[in-house]
C-alpha cells in the first residue's frame, strides 16, 4: 500500500496538471486550457466558469471549483463562447460549492500554486470587453462603455453559508436600474436576498449602482459573511458600496473601503430593521452627501474600525438618522471632514425616529466641520459616550462636540470618563458647544469624570441645560466635585505652525499621550510596561465616588480616575506618599496600606450595590 501511495504521488508531481484532491469533488477552470475541457484536471479544465457551475450544480457532494488567473464573464460558456450580451447573466453561487480564485493554472510550473496577487482571477461584468480607464469613478454609472455591462456579476440569493467565493477581483458590474426598489438598481457586484454566502479575500472595484448598493445589495434577511475584502473605487448614485436593509444581518470583518463615491456602507430601515456587525474594518477617503463612509438608519455595531479622510456635506465619516441605534467600540476617527455638521459623526433625528449613538473607547483626532469638529448632535437625538478621547478637532462652533435643536427637538448627550484637549472653535465652545434653543432644557449634556484642558477659546459653552460633575475643567465650571488643575498628562499634544506662524492652513497637530502621570505607577503604551513619574495627577482618585472603578489596577484608591483611562486596565495607580504596599491587606479598600475609616466609607457608599 505504501509503495502504491508513493507511485501515485510521483505521477501527480510529474504531470503537474492534476487538480489536488479535496473532500468531495474538485473542478478546474482555466481560460487557457486546451485539453478535453471537462474540468477534471488543469490541462482539461473548463474554459468558462459557467460550465463549471453547471457541473457543480448537478453534484450530490461538496464541490470546490478552482479558477486560474484570467478574466471570466457571466454571459459566456461553451454553448456561447462569444457571449450573449445578456445583462441579466450572472455567476450564481450554489450552496455546498466553493469558488476559489488565484491559481496559476495550466502552463505554470505548479498549476495548484495559489497567489491571489500574482495570479489575478477576475469576474467581470464588462460583457463587451470595452471598459477603459474612466478616471472619475462618478462617471461609472452613465459612461457609454458601460451601458451593456452585467447588472449583477455574482448572485447569492437563497444560498447557505456553504456557498463560498474566495480570492477574486469582481469588477464592472453596473446596476443602473431606473427606479427605486428595482432588482437591477443595486448589487452591481453581488446581489443577495435571503442568502447567507461566505465571501473571502475578494477585491471589488469599478462597480456601480443607482439605488441599492454599488457593490453588494443585502435585503430580505440576508446574512452574508465578508472577510478580508477590499472595496475600492466604486460608485453609488443614491446609495453606497454596500446596502443593507430588510432585517439583514451581515458580518463584515477585516475589510477595507477606499475611495468609494456615494459612501461605503448604508444601513437602512426599509421594510424591517437591519443589524449588521462590522469589525476590524478600515474606511478611508470615501465620500457622500450624507455620511461620507457610513449612513445608518437602523441597528448596527462597529468594533475596532478605523475611519480616516472621509468627506461629506454632513457626517464626514458617519451619519446616524431615523431609527438608528449605532454602537461603536474601540474605533478611531481622524482627519474626516464635513461642510456643515459633524466632521466624524452627524447624529440627527427626524421626529419619526430618535437615533441613539453609543461610543466606547473611541478616539477622535483632527476632524473638521462648521459645527462640531468631531460630533454634531441635532434634533431628537441621544448620544452616550464613554472613555473617548477628543483631540485637535476644529469647527466654528464646538471644536469637538456641537449640540443643537431646531423648533421643538430634543438633544440629550451623556459623557463619562472622556478627555478633551487641543480642540479649537473659531467662534465658541472649543471643547463642547450647546447652542441656544428656545428652551434650554431641550439641549442637555451631562459630563462626569471628564477632563477638558487646553481647548480654545474655551472649554464649554453651554446653557443651563448642562450638568458637569467630578470633572477637571480648565478655567473652572460649577458643579459637584469639579476641579481646575493641570491634569499632568504624560505628553500633552500641541499645534505646530510648520514654520509659517502667519498662515494657519498648514498647521498640524503633534499627538500626545493622555495617560495621567503618577508616582504610584503609570502605564507606558509605547514600552508596554508600568513606569514611575516624578509627580502625580490631581485627576487620580478624583472621579465620582459612586462610579464603578472597573478594571483599574491596585492600588486604585477605591475611586475612579478622571479622563479616558479611568475605569480601565490602563488607569494610573494611586499614590499615598510612599511606595505601594508590598502585601495586600484584607479590608484595605483604597490600597494605602491601612485599614481605617476611609476604607469603611468606600465600602458603605456601595453597600448592597448591584451592577
Amino acid at each position: 500500500m505504501r509503495r502504491a501511495i508513493i507511485t501515485i504521488a510521483a505521477v501527480v508531481l510529474a504531470a503537474g496538471t492534476i487538480c489536488e484532491v479535496t473532500l468531495g469533488k474538485t473542478i478546474c477552470v482555466d481560460a487557457d486550457a486546451a485539453g478535453a475541457n471537462n474540468g477534471s484536471a488543469w490541462a482539461d479544465a473548463y474554459r468558462f466558469l459557467q460550465d463549471a457551475l453547471t457541473d457543480a450544480n448537478s453534484s450530490d457532494e461538496p464541490v470546490e471549483i478552482r479558477v486560474a488567473q484570467g478574466v471570466y464573464r457571466p454571459d459566456r460558456s461553451t454553448a456561447e463562447p462569444n457571449g450573449t450580451r445578456d445583462r441579466e447573466a450572472t455567476f450564481k453561487l450554489i450552496s455546498g460549492v466553493t469558488l476559489k480564485g488565484g491559481y496559476g493554472g495550466f502552463g505554470e510550473p505548479d498549476p495548484n500554486a495559489r497567489d491571489m496577487d500574482r495570479h489575478k482571477t477576475i469576474l467581470s461584468g464588462d460583457l463587451e470587453g470595452n471598459d477603459g480607464d474612466i478616471g472619475d469613478v462618478t462617471d461609472l454609472l452613465e459612461h457609454p462603455s458601460r451601458g451593456e455591462n452585467s447588472y449583477h456579476v455574482v448572485s447569492a440569493s437563497k444560498t447557505e453559508r456553504t456557498a463560498s467565493v474566495d480570492g477574486f477581483t469582481v469588477r464592472g458590474g453596473n446596476a443602473n436600474g431606473s427606479y427605486y426598489g428595482e432588482d437591477i438598481g443595486g448589487g452591481g457586484a453581488i446581489y443577495c436576498t435571503s442568502g447567507t454566502p461566505t465571501v473571502d479575500n475578494c477585491t471589488f472595484t469599478n462597480n456601480s449602482g443607482r439605488w441599492q448598493g454599488a457593490v453588494v445589495w443585502c435585503t430580505e434577511l440576508a446574512a452574508p459573511r465578508l472577510r478580508d475584502c477590499a472595496f475600492i473605487g466604486n460608485y453609488g448614485l443614491a446609495s453606497s458600496a454596500v446596502h443593507i436593509s430588510g432585517k439583514s444581518c451581515p458580518v463584515i470583518s477585516d475589510c477595507t473601503f477606499v475611495n468609494n463615491r456615494g459612501g461605503a456602507i448604508e444601513i437602512d430601515y426599509t421594510n424591517w430593521n437591519a443589524n449588521p456587525i462590522i469589525t476590524g474594518c478600515m474606511f478611508s477617503d470615501n465620500s457622500a452627501g450624507l455620511g461620507g463612509a457610513v449612513y445608518i438608519a437602523a441597528d448596527a455595531t462597529f468594533c475596532e474600525c478605523v475611519f480616516k479622510g472621509n468627506l461629506a456635506h454632513s457626517g464626514g465619516a458617519v451619519l446616524c438618522s431615523g431609527c438608528a441605534h449605532a454602537t461603536f467600540l474601540e474605533s478611531s476617527f481622524s482627519n474626516n471632514s464635513a461642510a456643515i455638521g459633524g466632521g466624524a459623526f452627524y447624529n440627527v433625528g427626524t421626529g419619526d425616529g430618535f437615533p441613539s449613538l453609543t461610543l466606547v473607547a473611541c478616539t477622535f483626532k483632527g476632524n473638521v466641520a462648521y459645527n462640531g469638529g468631531a460630533i454634531c448632535n441635532s434634533d431628537f437625538t441621544f448620544a452616550d459616550m464613554n472613555k473617548c478621547i477628543f483631540v485637535a478637532n476644529r469647527a466654528h462652533y464646538g471644536g469637538a462636540i456641537h449640540n443643537s435643536v431646531a423648533d421643538d427637538g430634543v438633544v440629550a448627550v451623556w459623557l463619562n470618563n472622556c478627555t478633551f484637549s487641543g480642540n479649537h472653535a473659531s467662534i465658541t465652545g472649543g471643547g463642547i458647544h450647546n447652542a441656544d434653543p428656545i428652551l434650554p432644557e431641550y439641549v442637555s449634556s451631562a459630563l462626569t469624570n471628564c477632563i477638558l484642558w487646553d481647548d480654545t477659546p474655551d472649554e464649554i459653552r453651554a446653557t443651563d441645560g448642562s450638568f458637569v460633575d467630578y470633572c477637571n475643567v480648565q478655567g473652572g465650571w460649577p458643579g459637584t466635585g469639579n476641579i481646575d488643575a493641570d491634569p499632568c498628562f504624560v505628553d500633552i499634544g500641541h499645534w505646530d505652525d510648520n514654520d509659517t506662524p502667519e498662515e494657519t492652513w498648514d498647521d498640524f497637530y503633534v499627538s500626545g499621550d493622555y495617560h495621567l502621570k503618577s508616582q504610584g505607577g503609570r502605564w507606558d503604551a509605547n514600552e508596554g510596561r508600568w513606569v514611575i513619574d516624578d509627580l502625580t495627577s490631581p485627576c487620580i482618585d478624583a472621579g465620582d465616588p459612586m462610579s464603578p472603578i472597573g478594571y483599574e489596577p491596585f492600588p486604585n484608591g477605591g475611586i475612579i480616575n478622571m479622563g479616558a483611562y479611568g475605569g480601565t486596565a490602563e488607569a494610573s495607580k494611586s499614590y499615598f506618599g510612599k511606595p505601594p504596599c508590598a502585601t495586600i491587606v484584607a479590608g484595605d479598600v483604597n490600597g494605602d496600606c491601612k485599614v481605617n475609616f476611609l476604607d469603611f466609607r468606600l465600602m458603605a457608599l456601595h453597600w448592597l450595590e448591584e451592577r
